[in-house]
């Protein structure tokens, strides 16, 4: 890995010394950087290339897409305002930026910046289900659900617009059209793992506890570094109890596994994280002596 970025370099390097064409070449580079997830160099790149032309659009643009890949927000938001003051009609980046000002939590902005990318461009679903999060994070329902809806009529195929009105409907305690919302995003993207995540919290709300852990289980086969990421904590806090109660019903989840042993494997290793979060330590305890006894 190290020898490929050492090439990179010296290629960038030499780019960066030949005069003409070098300014689009390294552009591509950054390009394909970026496209690549590797925001950083994406980033170094797109910087010589403004350092060469401090009005080149397109290189303020990705370099804002490298910041969001990043979560440097501000960064975002600087660079997506600078192409916006270059070239005001391009919708996109109003849609970028007030996705930057979301992530931030500034949700009057990104409502502002979202309502000009749809008047400049309003046949894109992607930017009314966007305002229609906006929305909801401000508690509008009304606005939101209408976002929402006009999504879904011009795409039926959105399963970000299903989800957010399951949101809506969630919020609003409208349990049994939240879960049909959800069920419409699942069969949409089967990989949705937002959809199932926000379906089992409302299948737990209304007290269906095998669907919720079913649903639970999908998550983690979707996403298996889920419970280890810096955001692990976030997850067993909130599905701790759910996992808990695998330990009381094995048998109907040996289904979920092709081999049943993995279930038996899984329940005792998650119980004790799970005690763990809900601060009772003589459980943990207890679980971990579950292991050592049957040596797992």
């Amino acid at each position: 890995m190290s020898r490929f970025f050492t090439v990179l370099s010296l290629l960038i390097l030499a780019l960066i010394s030949a005069p003409a064409a070098a300014e689009e070449d390294i552009f591509k580079v950054g390009v394909e950087a970026l496209n690549g997830k590797d925001y950083h160099f994406a980033v170094a790149c797109l910087n010589e290339v403004i350092q060469k032309d401090s009005k080149s659009v397109r290189a303020y643009n990705f370099r804002a897409l490298a910041y969001l890949g990043r979560a440097k927000w501000a960064e975002a938001i600087k660079d997506f305002s600078e192409v916006i003051r270059l070239d005001p009609k391009f919708p996109d980046v109003y849609m970028n930026r007030g996705h930057a000002y979301f992530e931030k939590k500034d949700y009057e902005k990104a409502i502002a910046d979202l309502t000009t990318a749809i008047q400049l461009s309003p046949g894109d679903s992607r930017r009314y289900a966007a305002r229609g999060n906006a929305f909801l994070e401000y508690k509008n329902h009304e606005k939101a659900l209408k976002d929402f809806d006009e999504a879904t009529r011009l795409n039926a195929k959105e399963p970000q617009a299903f989800i957010g009105r399951g949101d809506v409907f969630a919020q609003q305690k409208h349990f049994d059209k939240a879960v049909k919302e959800f069920s419409e995003a699942i069969r949409l993207d089967p990989r949705s793992f937002d959809a199932y995540q926000k379906r089992s919290k409302v299948y737990e709300a209304i007290g269906d506890r095998d669907k919720a852990t079913q649903d639970i289980l999908k998550c983690w086969k979707l996403r298996p570094d889920i419970l280890s990421s810096p955001v692990g904590d976030f997850y067993w806090r909130h599905f701790g109890l759910i996992f808990l109660r695998v330990i009381l019903r094995p048998r109907p989840l040996t289904r979920t596994f092709s081999k049943p042993w993995a279930t038996w494997t899984m329940i005792p290793t998650t119980s004790i994280r799970a005690w763990q979060h809900l601060g009772i330590p003589a459980k943990s305890a207890s679980c971990i002596r579950w292991l050592k006894a049957f040596k797992i």
